[in-house]
């Protein structure tokens, strides 16, 4: 359902409405400054304000079609290339995710007022604020991990468990994957299978007695080597603690970003 909205008023932008705001207009500006056409040559052709252009060139107005037609047609391109979901180039690229970042919570949390990208910022000092941002930001995510998140996070994961009876797919498929890799012919799964995944996964396995009571293994990834507790070989079951040692390897993840990742 659409609402109408009573003459001369704009309805807000969206979230994203925004972003591709953003991204329009820098691909404006750099198709502009790549033909060596100045705001105002451009305002000309297409009878608009240069102020006008100015505020579609930083994303802060939104474009009506007919004009970014008519701008399309004045730089020599076609609506669609103005519309593409990537932007062009590296500085265009930096440009928008300083936007976006001015925008966010981290820069509103601290203070700092937004400000204009111009051409004279370098780039390296975009470059810079950007990756202050994301550590910043790590940081904070880092100690959000309240109890009430992770009471949060694992009430939704055995509700997920409960939901699926426990059964996941894609460890199914990548169980059937690492066990096709080994020639593993079926049955249960021996302690020279577990050591041969670790081999197809490019570790050696290193019983030692000197870990940490409450460690079972410590997993060298530079060195390709997987220490485990000469404990087990008494007291446990050293195929699982191989298994859960290379499982992140086994199923590719990554750094997790938040604690319910971290948890699942």
């Amino acid at each position: 359902m659409s609402t109408a909205l009573p003459h001369g008023n704009i309805a807000p932008l969206t979230d994203d409405e925004e972003v591709d705001s953003l991204t329009i207009g820098r691909r404006i500006r750099q198709l502009r400054t790549e033909r060596s056409m100045t705001l105002e040559e451009l305002a000309t052709a297409v009878d608009r304000a240069p102020s006008q252009l100015s505020m579609i060139e930083n994303g802060r107005r939104e474009a009506k079609l007919t004009l970014l037609r008519a701008i399309a047609r004045a730089l020599g391109t076609t609506l669609d290339a103005l519309l593409e979901s990537e932007p062009l180039g590296e500085r265009a690229t930096l440009e928008i995710g300083l936007e976006r970042a001015m925008r966010g919570q981290t820069f509103q949390a601290l203070g700092i007022p937004p400000f204009r990208v111009g051409k004279t910022v370098p780039t390296e000092a975009l470059k810079a604020m950007l990756a202050l941002q994301g550590e910043i930001e790590r940081l904070r995510d880092e100690r959000a991990a309240t109890p009430e998140e992770a009471r949060r996070a694992n009430v939704a994961l055995r509700k997920l468990m409960r939901t699926q009876n426990n059964y996941f797919p894609d460890l199914e498929e990548q169980a059937r994957r690492i066990l096709g890799a080994v020639d593993h012919p079926g049955g249960p799964l021996t302690q020279r299978t577990a050591s041969d995944i670790a081999a197809h996964l490019g570790f050696t396995l290193h019983y030692v007695p000197d870990l940490p009571q409450t460690t079972r293994s410590v997993a060298d990834i530079k060195n390709g080597r997987l220490y485990l507790s000469s404990r087990l070989t008494s007291k446990g079951d050293p195929r699982t603690a191989v298994l859960q040692a290379l499982s992140s390897r086994m199923l590719g993840h990554s750094e997790p970003t938040s604690y319910a990742e971290f948890l699942r």
